[in-house]
């Protein structure tokens, strides 16, 4: 079993060398998509909504895999030549200070808008109200991380990052009932995502 699995990750790795944004972008697709359907179970859903599933493995796919991959491309090219752990620490932070706001605003209005089909007008209003201590909250869960990044080398850099968007999947519920029953998930994670698939349009309006 152990060298069937030992197999199947090189010849990941292989395609990873070989088709790098194909590879990254089925990755990306196939974690969110697993990511949700054990984040729906969680929080005790006895059907699992195919759509929701659906539409995030599309987010996966079309979107966070394509954009880490050119991301880190652009990191490349910005800072061509240059190595070492003050390198990696200025990626680091360029990162946190573009694509970080960046998608994380991009996935409240994706989630809002394609996902659950809430109106413009209250998914702006959501992101006036939310956003903010959102992105707070994933700076903060992003710190411990970035120091992880410092202390690695570039390849052990871009294959964290490849695996970043399983971190947008659960909920405010889901989070909370991890937490009551493993302790210690992570430091401020009451916030990292939106809430917005228990919410109704009624009661958007409200918010």
């Amino acid at each position: 079993m152990s060298d069937m699995v030992r197999q199947a990750w090189r010849k990941y790795l292989l395609q990873l060398q070989l088709h790098p944004l194909r590879t990254k972008a089925i990755t990306s697709g196939v974690l969110i998509g697993g990511s949700d359907a054990i984040a729906q179970k969680i929080s005790g859903v006895k059907k699992l909504q195919f759509r929701r599933l659906l539409l995030l493995m599309l987010f996966g796919f079309a979107y966070s895999g394509p954009f880490g991959h050119f991301l880190h491309k652009l990191m490349e090219i910005i800072f061509k030549g240059k190595k070492g752990k003050a390198t990696v620490a200025k990626k680091v932070i360029l990162e946190q200070l573009t694509s970080s706001p960046w998608n994380n605003m991009f996935f409240m209005m994706y989630y809002g808008l394609v996902v659950e089909g809430i109106p413009w007008v209250l998914v702006k209003s959501k992101l006036r109200k939310d956003y903010p201590s959102v992105q707070l909250t994933a700076w903060k869960g992003n710190l411990s991380e970035s120091k992880s990044k410092i202390c690695c080398n570039q390849e052990g850099v871009d294959y964290a990052n490849l695996f970043l968007p399983v971190l947008f999947i659960c909920n405010q519920e889901d989070i909370d009932y991890l937490i009551s029953k493993v302790s210690n998930i992570c430091d401020s994670p009451s916030k990292m995502t939106p809430n917005f698939h228990r919410i109704d349009k009624k009661q958007w309006a409200k918010i």
